[in-house]
């Protein structure tokens, strides 16, 4: 440039050079992703802002208003920012402490249809414990992939699996509550390209699945499929038309 400044954007950091040799940085966007801690000095190396790229190439997409194939278009802003928000700290803390409760009153009473991320997002599955035998009512993130009601087992990126997946595991049966009364279903532990590709959706759906993957690593995140039982599946298609 005609100033002498040369400017260039790795991972949305302005890196601003001039003759002198001073070099500065000016972040372009809010925050880096739940984890990531990078020193100012850092900043100033284009290697290393490489090096966060690469580690963080996923943080772009949440950044900007992206392509959602599971949507069929972009993100509404509503959606960026709510997504954007919801890989916070703060947001980590609510959801594990504040989030389960609010939404074990309120979607009873809303039909299975408000929760903490708005409408028809999230639903009551009770399962049976796999050592107490008990009812055990949790509320999950439910991705509907035109097959079933895919669960994540992310646990916020902790280190063990969440206990309601055990629960799955040893009594396939529950009940889920979304979008309407509870209805009879049974889960299926993905494996091999339907895990590889419910993975993908689940990423397109939230991209913080992506951060919670790395923080609980080696641990693998089960993902389950859950379809209506024999039963209920004309009740549930029946609704779905409505």
């Amino acid at each position: 440039m005609g100033d002498g400044i040369e400017i260039r954007e790795l991972l949305g950091v302005r890196v601003q050079r001039r003759r002198s040799g001073y070099l500065s940085t000016t972040s372009s966007c809010t925050a880096l992703p739940l984890g990531a801690h990078t020193s100012t000095a850092s900043l100033t190396n284009p290697h290393k802002l490489r090096a966060v790229a690469g580690q963080r190439d996923y943080h772009l997409a949440v950044m900007l208003r992206r392509f959602s194939p599971y949507r069929g278009r972009r993100l509404r802003w509503d959606e960026a920012l709510f997504e954007r928000m919801a890989m916070t700290r703060v947001a980590s803390y609510l959801g594990q402490r504040v989030g389960p409760r609010f939404d074990k009153a309120v979607i009873p009473r809303t039909n299975g249809r408000l929760s903490t991320m708005g409408l028809n997002k999230i639903g009551i599955v009770t399962t049976v414990g796999a050592k107490s035998g008990r009812l055990r009512r949790q509320p999950l993130a439910l991705i509907n992939d035109g097959r079933g009601l895919l669960a994540i087992g992310s646990n916020f990126g902790r280190e063990k699996h969440p206990g309601w997946s055990s629960n799955l595991l040893a009594h396939p049966d529950c009940t889920v509550e979304l979008s309407g009364p509870p209805v009879r279903h049974r889960a299926e532990l993905l494996a091999g390209a339907e895990r590889d590709a419910a993975w993908a959706t689940a990423n397109d759906f939230y991209a913080g699945y992506e951060n919670y993957r790395r923080n609980c690593a080696p641990r693998q995140i089960r993902i389950f499929r859950l379809q209506p039982s024999t039963d209920d599946r004309r009740a549930e298609a029946s609704r779905s038309e409505v």
